[in-house]
């Protein structure tokens, strides 16, 4: 499709916008001026437009004469909007991301994602104008982050220092920011500076130094294990499960329930009594965002039906309806970052450790259930992904076919796909748990 530019607005052979207009004779003076020309100092032809803008509007207001017009006044007032200094754009910024994040979620995304990885931006280039950083100065913050140690303000050396003076340490290897920390950072950092060029707040786009920077080490499969035969039989098979050792309904519960149908954690810890419901004659756990619940995108929200080991074996109905609590683990408390911190730091630090599961192997936690869940599935060639794709609340399916056109699986086909599960492994017969 071409693109026409005004006619006042011109590109010189280095790149570089600029504004241009024929001045009427009927305007010309003795000087006998009959051009006007002005750089736009922009390689980005949005932000020409915007400031091409103004120098049409402010020649015709003047009747094409410049000559009382203060040209550091001018320019200070064509770059009003892109002269923010850099905190003050991250501020905006976060404001307009907020508009798109539930309640719930506004603490997590802007504290842990976007707001701490934007204020080490501003510490590093020192809080500029946005209109003076340059690709340069996110070049330079590139460099530096590889250099960074990681939970700087959590150890006693790091604490305090400053950009400058960590530079000048010889920091150990197994100290400085982790690839996945770098790329995590590169991310939001990036989306910030795109921001910044679309909202005509820098001169061009900033985020390129920062694009396919790191290569994932391991394809996405490898991020995480699941748990192999060893690990179930060391997570259920032991005294906690066989003497009713658990200090709560939630210990004896969760494993059990993620096991069962890949769920995530704060998913299974946010569930309320009335979440245990029966459809078409097949006891379910309903999987929603109803009150404070939250999820993590739209396509999270679904309908599992509950193995008839849980309802059969574990007798799992009975804890549902043996409370007048709200909340199917009342025990669990709401935190900034959902329902499942607390069971997520027992699980991952206290309970692995007693029993002696993926101890020295990061990649094996709490999450590793779902991945047990759909390797399962994947091991079985006669399974459709789509279908594990629904029980797990992945997004779509891998065809826009079955996306976009077909519809969601029977209630009897996820029952079925459910009960294939087998876990012959596990001694379900020894559990001892009073509802």
């Amino acid at each position: 499709m071409t693109v026409f530019n005004p006619s006042y607005l011109v590109k010189s052979r280095h790149g570089i916008w600029y504004f241009q207009m024929q001045v009427p004779s009927n305007f010309r003076k003795n000087d006998s001026r009959t051009l006007i020309r002005r750089s736009l100092r922009t390689r980005d032809r949005n932000v020409a437009l915007s400031r091409s803008k103004f120098w049409y509007l402010k020649v015709v207001e003047l009747d094409y004469d410049l000559s009382s017009l203060n040209s550091n006044e001018t320019s200070k007032e064509s770059d009003k909007k892109s002269s923010l200094s850099l905190s003050e754009c991250v501020e905006t910024f976060i404001s307009e991301k907020k508009r798109g994040w539930r309640d719930p979620h506004s603490y997590t995304n802007e504290h842990k994602d976007y707001r701490p990885k934007l204020s080490l931006l501003t510490e590093i280039l020192g809080n500029p104008p946005s209109n003076d950083i340059t690709k340069a100065d996110i070049v330079r913050y590139k460099n530096i982050l590889f250099k960074m140690p990681s939970n700087r303000n959590k150890k006693s050396k790091y604490s305090g220092q400053t950009i400058e003076q960590l530079m000048e340490m010889n920091i150990p290897p197994n100290d400085l920011l982790g690839s996945t920390t770098i790329s995590n950072n590169f991310v939001k950092v990036a989306s910030f500076l795109s921001w910044l060029s679309e909202n005509d707040l820098a001169q061009t786009n900033l985020s390129s130094p920062l694009r396919r920077v790191i290569r994932k080490e391991r394809v996405d499969s490898e991020l995480r294990s699941e748990f192999k035969r060893h690990d179930l039989e060391a997570i259920f098979n032991n005294d906690f499960y066989f003497k009713g050792k658990h200090r709560c309904s939630a210990h004896f519960w969760i494993p059990l329930l993620a096991l069962f149908t890949g769920a995530r954690l704060n998913e299974l810890c946010q569930l309320d009594r009335a979440d245990i419901v029966l459809i078409e004659g097949i006891w379910c756990i309903d999987i929603n965002r109803n009150g404070r619940k939250r999820l993590k995108n739209l396509s999270s929200a679904r309908i599992v039906p509950l193995h008839s080991t849980l309802i059969n074996e574990l007798s799992f109905l009975e804890l549902v309806k043996g409370s007048e609590e709200i909340k199917l683990f009342p025990e669990l408390k709401e935190s900034p970052e959902g329902y499942g911190q607390s069971f997520s730091k027992w699980f991952n630090r206290t309970y692995r450790k007693n029993i002696g599961v993926g101890q020295g192997e990061r990649r094996k936690d709490f999450h590793s259930f779902r991945h047990t869940f759909a390797n399962y599935f994947k091991q079985l060639n006669d399974v459709q992904e789509f279908r594990v794709s629904e029980l797990l609340g992945h997004k779509g399916s891998s065809t826009i076919t079955f996306s976009r056109y077909g519809k969601e699986s029977s209630l009897a086909a996820k029952r079925e796909l459910i009960e294939s599960l087998q876990f012959p492994m596990i001694r379900f017969d020894r559990f001892n748990y009073e509802a």
